[in-house]
């Protein structure tokens, strides 16, 4: 684990910087998402964070960044990354997806933040943080998502990724 309990927080040299150490250099093509598993829910409502249908293409951009391009079925756009090799860690671009539901003739507009982060524990393996802010501006938000959803609220879901090829 690269959460410095165990000497990889780069005090002890294995932070890939000083030649001693080791540096994680992600593979480029297709990486699964797998093993959903709820890390917090403010929301109130039980929600699904199975991964069974994500998948995401990592694309190096050069240097310390990378791209996730998320298949076309999550409704995400692709997420520049920056990366830092010596620790595995990385962190995307957040993006918000809008619903405005007023063109139905509903006062509702849905906006939720997705964010996304991780963790490289090697050039083909990590875990992967997707996060989703939730919030919603009109007098029939209720109706949106259900009654049982207390809005603005956050979820935030863990996941396995692995180099496929």
């Amino acid at each position: 684990m690269r959460d410095g309990t165990d000497g990889t927080d780069g005090t002890d040299g294995t932070d890939g910087t000083d030649g001693g150490g080791t540096s994680v250099t992600p593979a480029e093509g297709e990486w699964s998402i797998t093993d959903g598993e709820l890390i917090s829910n403010s929301c109130g409502a039980d929600v699904d964070v199975d991964a069974s249908a994500l998948s995401a293409n990592l694309t190096l951009t050069g240097g310390s960044s990378f791209e996730l391009v998320f298949d076309s079925g999550s409704g995400l756009d692709p997420a520049p990354c920056t990366f830092d090799g010596g620790s595995g860690e990385f962190r995307c671009d957040g993006q918000d997806m809008v619903n405005d539901f007023t063109e139905y003739d509903i006062d509702a507009v849905l906006t939720i933040e997705v964010r996304f982060s991780g963790v490289l524990d090697s050039d083909t393996a990590g875990s992967f943080v997707l996060g989703a802010d939730y919030d919603c501006v009109g007098s029939e938000c209720a109706g949106i998502l259900g009654e049982e959803f207390s809005l603005p609220c956050s979820i935030e879901g863990g996941y396995t990724l692995t180099f496929e090829g």
